[in-house]
């Protein structure tokens, strides 16, 4: 590995969720070589989780037996409207953060480029360029996880809307009946299928009596 990893030809790319930090570590041919995880820790602060982005590359790159030195970039799926040309975090509700330079504090803790956009974004665009041998026009990818999100490919090209929020279908209205979201909105999508809305339903479902058939279902 060390003749290979002289030159700068390894990449890093970074899944920051509401909940967790997901680092993993490519050659230039995307090869996976390892990862790191870490909890997000979201309710400690803005500057806490920026600290444990590059806390979780420095882990992930150490676990490669790597330096920094050899990492040539570092791209990060952000769970919320991202500006890509600017760095900028637009609004993340799930990280009850907006308007924050999250690349330009990365790029000054790690001393590497850094690029960042919407976590679906990014999903979507991966399985579209990695993963489909036959390529359609467009295509939309559903996400599934503290929230719900989606990335759009219209004409072989990534599509942010002009807003950069063209792919948030979680954020979609359906009942405006139903309690708030963390950023104010009513009756969302997300309300009803997220992964936090699904487990509430499931203890508020055992608290009333109702018999938990999950392993049944595991076992068909």
């Amino acid at each position: 590995m060390a003749a290979r990893t002289r030159a700068k030809t390894i990449f890093v790319g970074v899944d920051l969720g509401a909940t967790k930090i997901l680092a993993g570590v490519h050659d230039s041919r995307l090869n996976f070589i390892g990862k790191a995880k870490l909890s997000t820790k979201a309710d400690r602060g803005y500057r806490e989780v920026v600290r444990r982005i590059a806390k979780c590359v420095r882990d992930a790159i150490d676990e490669c037996d790597l330096n920094l030195r050899q990492v040539r970039a570092i791209g990060i799926g952000v769970p919320t409207a991202v500006d890509p040309e600017s760095g900028k975090v637009i609004f993340a509700p799930n990280l009850h953060r907006k308007n924050k330079p999250l690349r330009r504090e990365l790029e000054a803790l790690l001393k590497i480029p850094v690029s960042i956009d919407n976590d679906c974004n990014v999903c979507a665009l991966g399985v579209y360029e990695g993963d489909l041998t036959t390529k359609p026009d467009s295509m939309v990818g559903i996400f599934l996880s503290t929230g719900i999100g989606g990335g759009i490919i219209l004409n072989g090209r990534l599509y942010h809307g002009f807003n950069r929020t063209a792919g948030e279908i979680g954020h979609m209205l359906i009942n405006f009946d139903e309690p708030p979201t963390n950023w104010g909105s009513h009756g969302t999508f997300e309300i009803h299928a997220g992964r936090h809305s699904i487990y509430r339903e499931i203890r508020e479902a055992i608290a009333k009596g109702e018999k938990d058939r999950s392993h049944k279902h595991a076992r068909s």
